[in-house]
């Protein structure tokens, strides 16, 4: 996003006082424990995806795998607010998405 946004702002004056603020984390959730793994299933304000949002499904399955990585119960990928707290038992990857 602040890449395009750097040659919108060469070529249009309009947008040389834009600013672009991280209001959403990409999260990658990996349950430690069945308990932690059922938690997070549970938690119905998160949009839950069994698989990376910016990827491409390519054959329909019960979970994506990752290559040369295993866990133990499959992970979970979402977007959160910034400032969303998870339980402590969860592994979690951020990354910001504007």
């Amino acid at each position: 996003m602040e890449i395009a946004l750097k040659e919108l702002q060469k070529n249009n004056a309009d947008f040389a006082k834009m600013q672009i603020e991280a209001t959403h984390d990409y999260v990658r959730i990996e349950a430690e424990t069945e308990e932690a793994f059922v938690a997070i299933q549970s938690k119905r304000e998160l949009d839950l995806s069994i698989y990376p949002i910016d990827y491409k499904v390519v054959k329909q399955g019960k979970f994506y795998k990752e290559k040369d990585y295993t866990t133990k119960y499959p992970v979970f990928w979402t977007a959160t607010p910034v400032n969303y707290i998870f339980p402590k038992e969860l592994k979690v990857v951020t990354t910001q998405v504007y």
